[in-house]
């Protein structure tokens, strides 16, 4: 693979943010991009990927397999929860993210806010900021999804808690001018690392909301997804998904239905292939903007073909009359190994 240009985020705390973004927002910043062949911005001199959404939390995988490994099986049984601009699917309660990204090309700054699902009751949420990690990394990354050319940003940061540290990344994929989808995982390693019951893994999916339910018709999105799979042998390795299929039947004020697979799954950096796919079975979309859905995933993974189960779930995401693009996650397993993801498709 050819490599992308990486800087570290070296700015002063701007205190709260009052931004624009995928959260409640109504805005993206729109960023001159890397080639694809290093010649981007100018901006460092380090190292990225082209071609695949796969980063840096691996090395947290590989520190805490078995911790992790416990976490992706609680994930697997876990339904993603909506809200009206996100899907998230984690190993504890999370029932929003919200994603702010700001700044020009050359000062960038990414955050995500996440509140537990009971936070009426226990008021719990957590914030992570780019400018509070001093070696936070920025990435550009030229991905082709869906026979769409894509630059994506992905940051790579995490933030220390008296508790633990929290560990993130944060795609952006632009939809325009104004809109962008983030697509992103999420690790807490607690001081009490012994205590395997304290980690946390999550992935989301989070934008601008389609605003109209008054969509007719069907349509089909094509995309690419990733995900980090506990597999046989208990290693926590990442795998990437080179094919994302959905089909929709529009169903208007009354709702519709989506259905779909992943597939042409492999390591990281699109290196050795995986053998197996997932049926996304069939969901209700909800008659609300976003028309959020959330269903049933069937499959096999691995040279043994182990069967799994799980959840899949998310919405649509497009400032126009039409959804442009579908993005959620999945979580899936068996006795013997686990795995959790994200995944985008863009209309064809």
């Amino acid at each position: 693979m050819k490599r992308l240009s990486v800087f570290v985020l070296l700015v002063l705390m701007a205190g709260v943010l009052a931004l624009s973004g995928c959260g409640g927002g109504s805005g993206a910043v729109h960023v001159a991009m890397s080639d694809g062949n290093g010649n981007g911005n100018g901006n460092g001199n380090g190292n990225g990927q082209q071609g695949s959404f796969l980063q840096d939390l691996s090395a947290v995988y590989g520190t805490y397999p078995e911790a992790i490994a416990d976490q992706l099986a609680r994930l697997a049984d876990n339904l993603p929860v909506q809200n009206s601009n996100s899907t998230t699917q984690s190993s504890n309660p999370v029932r929003n993210v919200s994603t702010n990204i700001s700044g020009d090309s050359s000062d960038l700054r990414f955050s995500l806010l996440a509140q537990n699902q009971n936070m009426a009751r226990l008021g719990f949420s957590w914030t992570v900021d780019t400018n509070e990690d001093p070696e936070a990394m920025i990435k550009r990354t030229s991905l082709t999804i869906g026979g769409r050319p894509v630059e994506s940003i992905t940051a790579n940061f995490r933030k220390r808690f008296d508790n633990g540290d929290r560990y993130v990344e944060i795609h952006q994929l632009p939809l325009s001018e104004t809109d962008y989808l983030a697509l992103g995982q999420w690790v807490f390693v607690p001081r009490d690392f012994t205590n395997t019951a304290l980690f946390e893994i999550g992935a989301f999916a989070d934008g601008v909301p389609l605003a109209s339910t008054l969509v007719t018709g069907t349509a089909t999105y094509e995309g690419r997804g990733s995900g980090i799979m506990k597999d046989l042998v208990g290693e926590i390795t990442d795998f990437e998904i080179g094919r994302v299929q959905l089909t929709v039947d529009f169903g208007g004020a009354s709702g519709g239905t989506i259905e779909g697979s992943l597939g042409d799954f492999s390591t990281e950096d699109g290196g050795d292939s995986i053998a197996g796919s997932f049926t996304l079975e069939p969901a209700n979309l909800t008659p609300k903007p976003g028309g959020d859905f959330r269903g049933t995933l069937l499959g096999n993974i691995g040279e043994n073909a182990e069967y799994v189960q799980g959840h899949w779930g998310g919405m649509f995401y497009g400032a126009g009359a039409e959804p442009e693009a579908a993005a959620g996650t999945f979580g899936a397993g068996n006795e013997n190994l686990s795995m959790s993801g994200f995944f985008v498709g863009f209309k064809q």
